[in-house]
């Protein structure tokens, strides 16, 4: 069975609902329409709907580890971590080879800093599939987050052998240099990048991090215009254009793409400090100090955070430190890392 049945790009994602919910309707049993079904509610943001369909589509094929990697793909967007997990485990447990499944499952460990079972996953995954990119990138994205940069980097260069000039491969390798502060090296990457594509969005925005980063704002900032010609600004453009220009000492657009950055993300907490001091600069004090005091209890609440994680990575069987970390993500309101937090033996 496909995964999900391609139709035309020309219907629209309203049209491709009716079809599916046509199909269903005059095939209950059907459940490859089903699977269509539940892939294009989530689509449309139905994920309660989405959930049902891929409830159904299990009840028929309770072995089908596809049906299971798309019922986790819901419970992620929706923000069900915990459940997500579970979907996934059972899609490694009935295929232990399905990449999907494997890769998914490596980004919510990711995501809940889970550093020691997103390693353990993607090392078995290279040891069944040395030749997959997906998996490559995946232990190398894991070792790069846990703050390994020196391993994150062997990973990479082994596998730009087999797939040299590759645009997912040299841009992680460009960041993991730029941080460890090779920034020549971390120049080629990019270079060669654009090489192969010169319009290469994510590219050009690490070229602007790594001028930035060099001491030099103004070819950061020519950087950024270049790619806002083509693609709307985002959350990271904007937030280097406002270090930028504060490196430039021009506080005023500074703080002018620092709003837009809130704008989108008003809970992006690596703006508070800095928009904090330049609304004070600006006379605006009282937004300030209020914008201060949630960075430093945000900064006091991570250092509590990454010090029980790096109690569990020591010891996975800390109990209390799996219980402390719990208590710390409910009172940041991350309900389902909290939960997730709770739960060790589901690792």
């Amino acid at each position: 069975m496909k995964q999900y049945e391609l139709l035309s790009k020309e219907e629209t994602l309203q049209n491709r609902l009716k079809r599916a919910a046509l199909m269903v309707k005059s095939t209950p049993a059907n459940v490859a329409a089903r699977a269509q079904l539940a892939y294009l509610l989530s689509l449309s943001g139905d994920l309660h709907n989405a959930e049902t369909e891929w409830q159904a589509a299990i009840h028929l094929q309770p072995h089908n580890p596809v049906l299971y990697v798309g019922m986790g793909n819901t419970y992620s967007g929706s923000g069900r971590l915990d459940l997500a997990v579970i979907a996934y485990q059972h899609a490694i447990q009935l295929n232990p080879d399905n990449v999907d499944a494997l890769v998914n499952l490596d980004s919510i460990y990711n995501r809940l800093q889970w550093w020691y079972p997103a390693e353990t996953l993607m090392g078995e995954a290279i040891r069944r599939h040395p030749n997959s990119m997906r998996e490559q990138l995946g232990y190398a994205s894991s070792l790069y987050l846990s703050g390994d940069y020196r391993r994150s980097q062997s990973q990479i260069l082994s596998a730009l052998k087999i797939w040299p000039h590759n645009e997912r491969l040299l841009l992680p390798l460009a960041e993991v240099y730029r941080i460890e502060g090779n920034t020549t090296k971390a120049q080629k990457c990019v270079i060669e990048g654009l090489l192969h594509d010169e319009n290469s969005t994510p590219l050009l925005v690490e070229k602007a991090r790594i001028q930035l980063t060099m001491g030099q704002p103004e070819e950061a900032l020519g950087t950024l215009f270049e790619v806002m010609r083509t693609v709307p600004g985002s959350l990271q453009i904007y937030y280097i254009a406002a270090k930028a220009y504060l490196l430039m000492s021009r506080p005023a657009d500074s703080l002018k793409y620092l709003k837009e950055v809130s704008h989108i993300h008003p809970d992006y907490r690596q703006t508070d400090k800095m928009m904090g001091s330049l609304l004070i600069k600006e006379g605006e004090g009282h937004a300030g100090e209020s914008l201060l005091a949630r960075y430093r209890a945000i900064s006091t609440q991570k250092a509590m955070i990454e010090k029980l994680i790096g109690r569990i990575t020591k010891n996975f069987s800390d109990w209390h430190a799996h219980l402390a970390l719990s208590a710390q993500y409910c009172r940041q309101r991350k309900y389902p890392e909290a939960v997730w937090s709770t739960d060790r033996h589901c690792c």
